[in-house]
């Protein structure tokens, strides 16, 4: 059995519903300014780090530069925030899934492309996470896989004893890139050559022993680490 050490968890649309948290501040401040957002520019905004979408708002118009769109990017994000602390929307199953790995010793972090302020009322609910990686605590955010390799350095484990649960493209590809098995949630693979993604339709479906069971399958196929 593979010696699971880690496991590292996206945040928004994985471990909690706040996506359509996201997308509905996203949205109605973008429209204030005059800009409508369609659904394949929301595709790309998924999982994507602070510096991706201040850059993208300044590419759609909806501030004049830079600095705007990262002040953009933080009234969203309160507000997000806000929402969030009121009470966490946590996905069917993940808070079991969570507290049965940490019962189990293994290390828990969450790592994600949203500022801390809103990482944090969900680490507290959950009472058990050992770590957390902001999209603050890295130079590259997702989908460079910086985030995620900073989790590990933090933890001291190795790519081979860990596995990321994400939703986004920008996710797995970040973990991916960082040469970690990654476990998707969704019904649409995000790569389709790549044989370190096992797709699940959602985290309910996710236990310790698929995730054992998936690490060791990576490790024989020497596609981690």
């Amino acid at each position: 059995m593979a010696n699971l050490a880690a496991v590292l968890f996206d945040m928004d649309g994985t471990l909690v519903d706040s996506e359509i948290i996201w997308e509905e501040f996203l949205r109605s401040e973008c429209a204030k300014r005059g800009v409508l957002i369609d659904q394949q520019t929301r595709e790309k905004m998924r999982g994507a780090s602070r510096d991706f979408t201040a850059n993208l708002m300044v590419e759609l118009g909806t501030v004049k530069d830079l600095a705007g769109g990262y002040e953009f990017y933080a009234i969203v994000a309160k507000q997000v925030a806000q929402r969030i602390a009121e009470a966490p929307p946590f996905e069917p199953g993940a808070q079991e899934l969570v507290h049965a790995l940490h019962e189990a010793g293994i290390k828990i972090a969450i790592v994600s492309a949203s500022p801390r302020g809103v990482i944090e009322p969900v680490a507290d609910a959950l009472g058990v996470v050992d770590l957390v990686v902001s999209g603050e605590d890295s130079e590259l955010g997702k989908p460079w896989p910086d985030p995620y390799e900073l989790a590990l350095h933090k933890f001291g484990v190795g790519r081979a004893s860990a596995v990321v649960l994400e939703d986004s493209i920008n996710g797995v590809a970040a973990a991916r890139g960082g040469g970690i098995a990654a476990i998707q949630i969704s019904r649409q693979r995000a790569f389709a050559t790549d044989p370190g993604i096992l797709v699940v339709p959602a985290i309910a479906a996710v236990d310790q022993p698929l995730i054992e069971a998936w690490l060791d399958s990576c490790r024989r196929r020497a596609v981690v680490g």
